[in-house]
Parts: C-alpha cells; structure tokens; sequence
C-alpha cells in the first residue's frame, strides 16, 4: 500500500520535502518511504494568506514571534489548516493509508472514514504547557479549544505513532488515548550520509558544540554561563555556537565564545563546516529548558561526541549518563558547570563515551530503522 504524507508547511507553502522543514524530519522520513516505493506522495499544508492576515489580526501582538506562536497554537488557525487539506486532497491520496505528521490539522475528519489514517509526533501542547517556558501567549478558554482539538486528531486516528517512550505516555496522560492505540516509533538523525569514525579525533581539545535555532529555549543562556565558570580551571576551553540567526553576547560572557550563526546542511559550505566542527569538538552542549526530543545531540553523538542534555522529556532516553554524556538539572547552571569541568578533565573518558554514543545512534537512531517500524504498524 502506498501512503500519502501530509506535513504542516508554515506560514507558506512550501515543498514538504524540504530538507528545512522541520529540522529535516520530514525530508527524512517521507524520502525514506518513497525510496522504499512506500509514498504516493507528500502534501504540505498551510493557510492561504488573506485568510492568515484575518488570523493575524484575530491575535495581534508587536512581536512577530508572539504571533507565530500564537497562531500555530491557535484552534480557529488549526480549523483553517484541516480546510487546506480538504483543498489539497486529490482522488489517488484515498488508495492508501495516511500518515500526518503533527496534530496542526484534522486529517481524519476530511477523509471521514474513508481511509486509515496515522500520525507522528515529537511533542504535544500539553507537555508544552507543563514546561519551564514561558506562558503560552492565549487565554485559558483559547487554550482549552486547542486541547479539545488535538484530544479529538488523537482519537480519529487509527494509530498514534510517538519519536519517543516519553512523549508516548504524556499523550496517554494528557489525552485520555488507550494506551494500546499509542506506540513510540523512536525518530532518526537528520544527516546526509553516516559519518565515517574520525581518526585521531582530538578529545583533549576542549571544544565545546552547541547547536540550536532556538538560543533561549535550548538552554544557551545557562550554557553561556556555565561555560564562563568553566574557564576558572579550562581557561583554553572554547564554545562553538551554531544556529541562531541573531545573537547578541553580553562582554562578561563572549571570552572564548565562537558564534557561528545560522548554517544550512543544503548549503554546501554549511555542511563543511558542521562537519569541521564535529570534528575538533570533544563535548556536545544542549542544557534545554523544554526539549521534547533532540535530534542535534544524536547527530553529534552519530560524530563520536559525547553529550550533556538536560534531565527531560525525551532526552534521557537519548544519553546514558556516565556512558554516552550526562544529563543535567534543567535550567541549572552550577550543574551543568560541574558536569563539562568532570569530563573535559578526563579525555580518555570522553574517547569511550563518543565511541559508545556513536554504536548506540547508528544501531537505534536512523529513519532506515524508523521506517521499518513505521512499515510494520501500519501493515499490520
């Protein structure tokens, strides 16, 4: 059977294979399927413009980013989103089960029985709303609206499919699902190709990677801070910073700090110089303050580096503390100090972790894997 694969675009449409949408996930996944003869065809899914404007003022705010989040979290911008799919659906996407990935629209409720459909998922609102983050910018009723939303996407579908153990029980939790009708599938680095082990990889260099679009909600600003108490006894060590478009560094807090900005993998010269990065770091940073998943630190661990996360959500199903990195207390930054101060004092430590870290993401963490067990639970 051939699936038809539909994924929430943005704020405009664009090619639901793009290797930027959703930090690649979707490039990943839906190529995979079709590379197996498994994909009728991906459809990306966004709300016409006027009909954004009308949203848009439906929620006005000064800062664009308030009203992006608003409006994705939004149930009447949900409702516009699942008339998109009604626009977009074509005759043949019917000769086969459906796979959503996100639960942004209501794919169940267009095809009204007339074809099974899944879905995908690396986080919830509700999970979202029991964060340290930041209050959700709507109110309790809009709030509401929302939940009853994803708590009916949920229901419709034939199989909730989860990237994690953790984000599998929240949705049984949070949502009243049947815990038989919900199953971790796990997820998969987002990379081109698997690295090769890098030969004579320099785990005295005390380089230290960050990789992250998302500065605050990552944890940046505690890393920053941890890293500066760091220097008291590594005062060589460097932090690479990759991701944020802008970032601005406080002079107490720059010494040391390299920022790279954002850098692209489709962009060739982006690819290069992750890799170099890969290369000469010895340790992976990412002390996030919600992180339902984590796809940067796999890849990174995929590179033999071993990786401090935060002590949350799906992470510590990713990194085994005293084997493949650490977990550290969310939002702590004395901890997270103490824990890069522990292993950058050891490299001998950090060559065994980054060659545990890599074995365990090549066996357990790639979308070949991901798909296998996609296949086998929507063919059965």
């Amino acid at each position: 059977m051939l699936i038809t694969g539909f994924i929430y675009t943005g704020g405009r449409r664009r090619d639901p294979l793009d290797s930027h949408l959703w930090s690649g996930i979707a490039h990943r996944l839906f190529g995979e399927l079709a590379q197996r003869h498994r994909l009728h065809r991906a459809v990306g899914i966004s709300v016409p413009l006027p009909q954004t404007f009308g949203l848009f003022l439906r929620y006005p705010h000064w800062s664009w980013d308030v009203v992006s989040e608003r409006l994705q979290i939004a149930a009447p911008y949900r409702e516009a989103l699942t008339e998109d799919v009604s626009r977009q659906l074509q005759s043949g996407d019917l000769q086969g089960p459906c796979l959503s990935i996100g639960a942004y629209f209501d794919v169940p409720r267009i095809l009204d029985g007339r074809q099974k459909c899944f879905s995908y998922h690396d986080g919830c609102l509700a999970e979202r709303l029991n964060s340290p983050l930041p209050a959700v910018p709507l109110s309790t009723r809009e709030i509401d609206k929302t939940l009853k939303f994803e708590r009916r996407v949920y229901n419709s579908m034939e199989r909730v499919l989860t990237f994690s153990q953790y984000m599998r029980d929240a949705i049984v939790k949070n949502y009243d699902i049947a815990p038989d009708r919900v199953a971790a599938l796990g997820a998969g680095m987002n990379l081109d190709h698997i690295p090769e082990p890098a030969l004579n990889k320099p785990y005295d260099s005390q380089q230290i990677l960050f990789i992250g679009v998302e500065f605050e909600r990552k944890g940046g600003p505690q890393l920053l801070e941890a890293f500066q108490a760091l220097r008291e006894t590594h005062p060589s060590a460097v932090l690479h910073i990759v991701g944020p478009r802008k970032l601005s560094i406080a002079p107490p807090l720059e010494t040391n700090v390299q920022y790279h900005g954002f850098v692209s993998k489709g962009d060739p010269g982006g690819r290069e110089l992750l890799q170099k990065l890969f290369n000469q770091s010895c340790l992976f940073v990412m002390p996030s303050l919600y992180e339902p998943f984590g796809i940067a630190p796999l890849e990174a661990m995929a590179n033999g580096i071993p990786a401090i996360v935060s002590n949350g959500w799906a992470l510590p199903e990713l990194v085994t503390p005293g084997a493949t990195g650490e977990l550290v207390e969310v939002g702590s930054v004395s901890d997270l100090a103490d824990k890069m101060k522990v292993l950058l004092s050891s490299p001998e430590l950090l060559k065994q972790m980054g060659e545990r870290a890599r074995n365990e993401v090549l066996a357990k963490y790639t979308w070949n894997a991901v798909v296998d067990r996609l296949l086998a639970t929507i063919d059965s």
